[in-house]
């Protein structure tokens, strides 16, 4: 059987042809590697606080491939695969996504301190397990960390932070989209075929 590097080159093409038990092979590979990986970062929580990877185990459950068909199998293979391929998905790549971060950080005059940088770490995770924007938009990710970081100082636990933050981000979105409705019901065909 093919290498965890090998199985993480494969095009979707490839993947799509592998029989059922050629796919519980690769995803178990995949597994062993991920579950391996999620244990080294789950020890260094208390020293490097929680890796945004994690989120993915923590919306989805443990890695596995026991009691799934081909489609499950499937399915689980391409989670496991995006967990690996996150920079963030090993110790090594953590501590450098931390360090360009509180650089990046910096440029917008945040800066981490020692006795909030774990906690902002785990505020963070929590928030990204609930708003899958945070990983697909930089933009977005900075702007909810420089909210993270105003936050730590309030008088509120982690949970409600990250219920502050959620009803704020939702609100906006709401605002944005009925503003979006209201422009478009507003633009009068009339008035583009007179001008």
């Amino acid at each position: 059987m093919a290498t965890a590097k090998q199985i993480l080159a494969m095009d979707e093409e490839q993947w799509l042809q592998l029989s059922e038990q050629e796919m519980r092979k690769a995803t178990k590979i995949l597994v062993d590697v991920a579950a391996k990986r999620v244990k080294r970062l789950e020890q260094q929580i208390p020293k490097l606080g929680a890796s945004p990877a994690l989120a993915t185990v923590d919306r989805g459950g443990k890695f596995t491939t026991k009691g799934k068909n081909l489609n499950q199998l499937r399915q689980e293979f391409m989670r496991v695969k995006g967990f690996l391929q996150q920079y963030e998905s090993t110790v090594k790549g953590f501590k450098t996504i931390k360090k360009r971060t509180a650089k990046k950080l910096k440029e917008y005059d945040v800066e981490l301190t020692p006795e909030n940088e774990l906690r902002f770490w785990n505020i963070y995770r929590k928030y990204a397990e609930l708003d899958n924007r945070t990983n697909a938009n930089k933009d977005f990710k900075y702007t909810i960390m420089r909210e993270v970081v105003e936050y730590i100082d309030d008088d509120l636990d982690d949970d409600e932070i990250v219920e502050k933050m959620g009803a704020k981000y939702n609100a906006d979105y709401e605002q944005f989209m009925q503003e979006q409705e209201k422009s478009h019901t507003d633009f009068s065909t009339a008035q583009f075929f007179t001008d």
